[in-house]
């Protein structure tokens, strides 16, 4: 069996048609869709991208890799070379394991064979939605992928693991970019989008000093200072255009596959690091912030003994800490020892139709340099507990507090080992 993984940049699950998002247009996810089945809660280990992925290519948390932050100011270790990863695991198993596209992963990649990243011009469809180096890399990281899909068949018949990393929708960035501040929108083909029910920041003081100094430790949310409803508005209509640009992407993808007569016999999965605010309490992008938005990602899957009716899995609560092990018992290979997350195999070939409460842990930290706070702040990781009951919010490493739907009191609990 072949496999090929498709990691999208900063892809909500709640800007996808299959999962109840009328607004965008993905034939070919929703193409891919029709030959699998899809999980509603999966969620990103860190809405930040080289922590995210460091931990679903280790299958462990950020604060065991060590990775907590993008570097650049803040610099993090490389993953531990002894570690186990997606790609060591399957190059062992006599895979064939070539990465293309966006790394960021401090060599958490080890084990796929990284093919060069480039770019390639693309036009841009409307004045109002700049391409940037985002797209293009996209255009060459797909025509080398294509080319490997499409080429002839291994004589040793040895089987392949893919993985395509695309940067779209993370266009989004730069479009801030071009459109910080107070500003007047360029006109936009068809209607904008409304904003979401929970759009208004009435209760950004009682969010954790994180999400309210975030404009401190990100300059794409200082830039929306000034912005309107309306500006809002028209960010989404950027944010769905850069989806639907990763979509027909996708689509190109998924053509070379059928080209070749290998739809049948190769595991497709498609998911993202991490997710986008959407403008959910007048957020844009990601960070430190722990909102749904920013952390639920999708997670579609097909191939051999993978559901094919579209079905939409409710449980289990899924985390991207479940790729490896997976990835593992769809293909019959042994699963390390001390992964944190669990396959998902038993939900998505149907073996299994419901499923016990989860709790899901998704630590990150506060860049030393957000709040005047000590050198070694980076030391200690804020954690948020998922459950299909509850969640939560820690303000430390030792103790976090349960917070149910209309709370009397608050729990506290010990928070898991760093170690």
């Amino acid at each position: 069996m072949n496999i090929l993984l498709l990691i999208a940049d900063q892809l909500s699950a709640l800007a996808l048609a299959p999962y109840g998002n009328g607004f965008t247009r993905t034939p070919n996810m929703d193409r891919l869709l029709q030959r699998g089945t899809r999980i509603r809660n999966c969620y990103s280990p860190c809405p930040l991208c080289a922590p995210a992925r460091a931990a679903f290519w280790t299958g462990l948390h950020p604060h065991e890799t060590g990775l907590l932050s993008n570097g650049r100011a803040f610099p993090c270790p490389d993953v531990d070379p002894h570690l186990p990863t997606i790609g060591s695991i399957f190059l062992n198993a006599d895979y064939k394991t070539v990465h293309f596209g966006k790394r960021h992963d401090n060599g958490a990649l080890r084990g796929f064979d990284c093919a060069q990243v480039e770019e390639l011009p693309v036009d841009a469809e409307c004045g109002a939605w700049p391409v940037d180096y985002d797209t293009r890399r996209d255009r060459y990281t797909v025509e080398r992928a294509c080319g490997f899909l499409t080429e002839p068949r291994d004589p040793e018949n040895s089987p392949y693991l893919y993985a395509v990393d695309l940067n779209n929708p993370h266009n989004i960035c730069n479009w801030i970019g071009h459109n910080r501040g107070e500003h007047e929108d360029r006109p936009v083909p068809g209607p904008l989008p409304d904003l979401p029910d929970n759009f208004d920041d009435r209760d950004l003081e009682s969010r954790p000093p994180s999400v309210q100094y975030i404009c401190c430790a990100h300059n794409r949310s200082a830039q929306t200072e000034g912005w309107t409803d309306t500006n809002f508005r028209h960010y989404l209509a950027a944010y769905h255009h850069y989806v639907e640009r990763l979509d027909k992407e996708i689509g190109r993808l998924l053509d070379a596959v059928e080209s070749r007569g290998d739809f049948a016999d190769t595991l497709i999965i498609l998911t993202a690091d991490h997710s986008d605010a959407m403008t959910a309490h007048r957020q844009v992008t990601k960070h430190t912030s722990f909102y749904e938005e920013t952390t639920r990602v999708p997670f579609i899957a097909t191939g051999p003994g993978i559901e094919t009716t579209g079905t939409l899995i409710d449980t289990p609560l899924a985390s991207l800490l479940d790729l490896m092990p997976t990835l593992c018992e769809l293909t019959q290979l042994p699963i390390p020892d001390g992964l944190r997350g669990r396959s998902l195999a038993p939900w998505l070939t149907g073996r299994e139709q419901t499923g016990t409460p989860k709790t899901t842990w998704l630590p990150s930290c506060i860049p030393n340099g957000v709040l005047p706070w000590s050198p070694d702040a980076c030391s200690a990781p804020k954690t948020v507990n998922i459950s299909t009951t509850s969640k939560a919010i820690v303000r430390n490493s030792t103790t976090f507090a349960e917070i149910r739907e209309k709370p009397k009191t608050l729990s506290m609990m010990p928070a898991p080992p760093l170690n």
